[in-house]
């Protein structure tokens, strides 16, 4: 037992045959790196640190204490020893090349818990792996901080047992050009700083099953626009935070779930279906294919602006757990010859310049406006709501205009345009202007009866649409 301040070289502690442990209370940081320790198996106390060299630590089978700080950088293989400390601080100037164990050990002394706090890098290019113990427990909230430097942190422990999570493994590179690696499926890469994402930087996670983890890109601190395009994303299960926003590639976005701020795509092509919890998503000019898809209770309910391109936006619910139909959504298409369609809830869709096809939702009402160009207002046919265009062109003479048409028709009869007769209940979907309600009411199941209506800005007679103006 030692009590005191202790530090210095030429102090010696010789443990002898047997099993041996060195006790250290009331202390100030204990600087032990030139002390020679034989025959020690176990360190405890020394509640206010400990100064150790690799070798030192490497020769104990366990040690619980305050702080650890490695003393000497090069390669340093802890899996054999069990170590219980908040924190574990590796060399300030010289590169480490750390091996941990991530979950308890057998050791002399029994099965014994390890580390669970964090490490933290040094200047320079530090290598810190976690490897699974020996009895095979899962990780119990391990970080490893690469802090400065181009460093490389990999977590090479799994948990295949989704019922026995013993916490997460959080990554965070830090300043410095760094490489990310975890094969954890709770694992967590955490951005501190905007400016921490450099070209070139690699973060490779663990998808999990759908809803059961995976690993998580964390910015919760993060307030201020965040660049990924130009670094490699592999299975990234969930982005958080951002609240600044995201620029992110096709790749990067592809089937990936965002409850962040403001998503904006790098590049053209086809995203595939995502889940969106944020506000705002805007497309690039090379044309972009996404479908928004509602998973869980919370959906997408903001705007989707397109680009120059031509886009393809969906917005759907999905699963078992999806929630309430979107509130309010509003795509823009901009340029381009866009597809913009909204599957449920109430949303504002426009066209922009183009050719566009606008599809409003069912049991919802849509507000449309096809913008320039040729367009096509699709209704849904099971529509419990009232729709809206708000600026139809109906077909000239030389063939060119805007049209409605319907979706989901499982109907081989045509649409008839009535004018302002009334509806004559032959079975067959009939469309009538009404000049009561200053709208088109529609009989979808031919029965004579109204059972929708839609609203053209600027309609006021029966004559300004011809059977033409339907598909």
């Amino acid at each position: 037992m030692l009590d005191g301040q202790l530090t210095g070289a030429g102090l010696m502690f010789n443990g002898g045959d047997g099993r041996d442990t060195l006790f250290g209370s009331q202390f100030e940081r204990a600087d032990l790196s030139q002390a020679t320790l034989s025959g020690i198996d176990e360190i405890k106390g020394f509640a206010g640190g400990l100064i150790l060299t690799a070798g030192q630590l490497t020769a104990l089978d366990a040690i619980d204490s305050g702080n650890i700080q490695l003393a000497h950088g090069g390669t340093v293989d802890l899996s054999g020893t069990a170590i219980r400390a908040p924190s574990l601080y590796l060399a300030f100037v010289k590169a480490t090349t750390l091996t941990l164990a991530a979950s308890t050990l057998d050791t002399a002394s029994g099965t014994l818990s390890v580390f669970s706090g964090t490490v933290f890098g040094g200047k320079n290019d530090d290598r810190l792996t976690l490897v699974a113990g020996t009895s095979g427990v899962s990780e119990t909230g391990i970080t490893l901080n690469g802090w400065s430097g181009d460093d490389t942190l990999i977590s090479a422990v799994g948990n295949p047992d989704f019922s026995a999570f013993y916490g997460s493994t959080v990554l965070i590179g830090g300043e410095g050009r760094d490489e990310l690696y975890a094969s954890s499926y709770i694992s967590t890469f955490k951005i501190l700083a905007a400016s921490d994402v450099v070209a070139g930087e690699v973060y490779q996670g663990t998808l999990g099953p759908l809803g059961y983890g995976g690993t998580y890109m964390d910015g919760t601190t993060v307030a201020t626009l965040t660049d990924f395009s130009q670094v490699t994303l592999s299975a990234i299960d969930t982005f958080v935070g951002f609240s600044g926003g995201l620029v992110l590639t096709v790749g990067q976005l592809a089937h990936g779930r965002f409850d962040t701020g403001r998503l904006t795509v790098a590049d053209g092509g086809d995203i595939g279906d995502i889940s969106v919890s944020g506000d705002a998503l805007k497309l690039s000019d090379f044309g972009n294919r996404v479908g928004l898809a509602n998973y869980s209770s919370e959906g997408f309910d903001g705007t989707v602006t397109g680009g120059a391109g031509d886009d393809n936006v969906d917005i759907f619910a999905f699963g078992y757990h999806a929630g309430a139909p979107y509130a309010d959504v509003r795509l823009f298409g901009r340029g381009g010859n866009d597809n913009l369609n909204v599957d449920i809830g109430n949303a504002t869709l426009s066209g922009g310049s183009g050719n566009d096809t606008l599809s409003g939702g069912y049991e919802s009402s849509t507000l449309m406006t096809g913008g320039e160009g040729d367009d096509v207002f699709r209704i849904n046919f099971l529509d419990g709501g009232t729709d809206r265009i708000t600026d139809f062109s109906g077909l000239r003479t030389d063939l060119v205009g805007d049209v409605i048409a319907f979706a989901d028709r499982n109907r081989p009869e045509p649409i008839n345009y009535i004018g302002a007769h009334g509806f004559y209940g032959t079975g067959a979907l009939e469309i009538r202007y009404s000049q009561q309600k200053g709208m088109l009411v529609m009989d979808r199941d031919g029965d004579g009866h109204a059972d929708g209506t839609i609203v053209l800005t600027g309609m006021t007679d029966a004559t300004d649409l011809t059977q033409a103006d339907f598909l």
